[in-house]
Parts: structure tokens; C-alpha cells; sequence
């Protein structure tokens, strides 16, 4: 059901709030329960209170650490065909992995909103306590976002966590995926597959024209 989310403000797919009896959105939804400590449980794999990624067999919760870091979770993504975390998943039922979900989001105009912070309409990096949308430029500025980097030492906005949910900057998870293209054999970063930027965003456009309709 469409409506407008008392959240954010925007006319979306609504729910109602069990606790409120308010429409939200399912991403005010989501990022409620995130901040909330309440709907936070001890994990079953670290023993840390943290907020729950998905359950076991037996009901017991998973963070997302850890969920992240069990291979029985891991599929090949439909996008860049390596194996890891599944994001979500396509309209087939393809897995899709974290990275190349988010690349699809800062691509697609649809997905993206006006910030809350510089009005300007541009990919969500995340949310604000009211569930407004933060563009990654917006983010990055704000000192809440920086933790000091595991690889560097230095303070600065967190760009990913590695296994152990240590915070990697940008700089540093930059510096870490630069190699050899297998394609253009140009040093730069590389995107997925082996290949850079320019030659994976190629061989996606050659990959989706071979689609059957």
C-alpha cells in the first residue's frame, strides 16, 4: 500500500507501526530498529549485543558480522559472479552481493533522494535519527562518522569493516583493491572479476545485451 511515511516524509510502500499504529516506510523501519537497543540481542556466535542480521536453526540471533563471516551464506552474485555475502536479491531470485547492490543504488536515479543536509538530490549514504536521507558527501563530513581506521590509524569516515568489524577508510579500502586489470592490463582499481572500472561496467553492458529478453 502506497502512503506517506510519518518517518520521513515521503510517499512510499507504507506499513503499519505495531508500537505507534503510524505508517513508515520499510526503510525508516529498518533503521529504527538499528538505532533501537531494544531490538537488539545478544549474538549467538560473538556473545556481543548487537543488532540481529538474521537467526539460526534454532531461533538464535546472528549479527551482521558474523552472518557476513559464515560461508553457508555466502552465493555467487548474479552481478560480478564472485562469492560472498548476499545483499538481496534480484527479481529471479538471484543473489546479489553487498557491493554490487549498493553500486546499483548510486547509479540508479530512482533510488536516490534530496539530503537532508544540503538539499541536493543524490544517492543515500544513510539516514538521520528522523530517517532523512544523507547524501555520501554529507556523510562523510560529519565527525559521528569517523572511527579511527584499523589499517591506517588515523581518524576518518568509515567506508567498510573488515571480518573482525574493524573500520577501513576510504583511502585504505581504495588502496586494497588496486592490481593489474586483467582486460586493459592498466594498473588501477579494481572493480570485480579482475578488471577496472571502465572494462567491468563494459563487460556488464556485453553481459545484459547476451540477456535473453
Amino acid at each position: 500500500m502506497k502512503g506517506i511515511c510519518h518517518v520521513c516524509g515521503q510517499r512510499r510502500t507504507i506499513h503499519k507501526n505495531r508500537k505507534t499504529d503510524k505508517a513508515i516506510c520499510p526503510n525508516c523501519y529498518q533503521m529504527a530498529r538499528y538505532r533501537d537497543p531494544s531490538t537488539h540481542e545478544k549474538c549467538f556466535e560473538c556473545s556481543e549485543v548487537k543488532r540481529v542480521a538474521m537467526r539460526n536453526e534454532s531461533g538464535k540471533a546472528i549479527c551482521q558480522n558474523c552472518y557476513r563471516k559464515d560461508p553457508s551464506t555466502h552465493e555467487k552474485c548474479f552481478e560480478c559472479s564472485e562469492v560472498k555475502p548476499v545483499a538481496t536479491r534480484n527479481e529471479s531470485g538471484k543473489a546479489i552481493c553487498p557491493n554490487c547492490y549498493q553500486m546499483a543504488r548510486y547509479r540508479d536515479p530512482s533510488t536516490h533522494e534530496k539530503c537532508f543536509e544540503c538539499s541536493e538530490v543524490k544517492p543515500v549514504a544513510t539516514r538521520n535519527e528522523s530517517g532523512k536521507a544523507i547524501c555520501p558527501n554529507c556523510y562523510r563530513k560529519d565527525p559521528s562518522t569517523h572511527e579511527k581506521c584499523f589499517e591506517c590509524s588515523e581518524v576518518k569516515p568509515v567506508a567498510m569493516r573488515n571480518e573482525s568489524g574493524k573500520a577501513i577508510c576510504f583511502a585504505c579500502y581504495q588502496r586494497s583493491k588496486i592490481g593489474s586489470c586483467i582486460q586493459c592490463k592498466e594498473t588501477k582499481i579494481i572493480q570485480a572479476l579482475g578488471l577496472c572500472h571502465s572494462c567491468y561496467r563494459h563487460q556488464r553492458r556485453v553481459n545484459m545485451a547476451a540477456r535473453p529478453a
